[in-house]
């Protein structure tokens, strides 16, 4: 007699060890679940790049715009995204990294050179003054990248790349089930139209 075997998802697949997944199987993890979410990209509720948080400011709750009108700007961008800051201290030029799935559903890094300043004394830390440029990686733009190419770019560690995937997935499922709840709602009141129509001999169907 022949075993049953059980076909388990790719996911429950790469997760079948005991032991903390490494950070090869967190990578392979990412990539299936880019790949489920592919076929729902368009249906999904995406992000505008230029809304992202960290592009605002925190007190004067502005938006930023390029420094320089030379640079065109990709701020109407959309998809599932997330931030990597890498402050220099030593400088006012820091490095901030938005990643995640662009519209497409390829992989994308933005690579966003920012000044920032001291806040006043009332406040705590730094804020982003101006944007001054910025390199698009992925996304259709250039080269394809992959997991390891955004872990390795913007020191996002794989296991938050899953995390934010998986957010998104659960978004996801608000929105469709809001979605179904509301068509539910609609489907009711046609039923007991149609109910309150039978009853005075009305063909519904016709």
């Amino acid at each position: 007699m022949k075993a049953n075997h059980i076909a388990y998802p790719t996911g429950l697949r790469i997760l079948s060890k005991l032991e903390p997944p490494t950070a090869a199987e967190w990578l392979d993890l990412a990539e299936w679940r880019r790949s489920i979410i592919l076929p729902h990209l368009a249906k999904m509720n995406l992000e505008r790049l230029g809304d992202v948080p960290c592009l605002m400011s925190n007190r004067k709750r502005k938006r930023f715009e390029l420094s320089s009108d030379t640079f065109a700007t990709p701020w109407n961008m959309r998809g599932i995204f997330d931030t990597a800051y890498r402050p220099k201290s030593a400088q006012r030029i820091d490095s901030l990294w938005v990643w995640g799935l662009a519209d497409n559903g390829e992989w994308i890094a933005v690579h966003i050179q920012v000044e920032m300043r001291d806040l006043p004394e009332d406040f705590t830390g730094r804020e982003l003054e101006r944007i001054i440029g910025y390199q698009i990686e992925g996304g259709g733009h250039g080269p394809s990248l992959s997991a390891l190419d955004i872990w390795e770019m913007t020191g996002t560690s794989p296991r938050r790349l899953n995390r934010i995937l998986a957010k998104a997935i659960r978004s996801y499922y608000d929105q469709k089930s809001a979605e179904q709840d509301a068509a539910l709602g609609l489907l009711q009141h046609i039923l007991g139209e149609e109910a309150a129509l039978r009853a005075r001999g009305c063909n519904v169907r016709q």
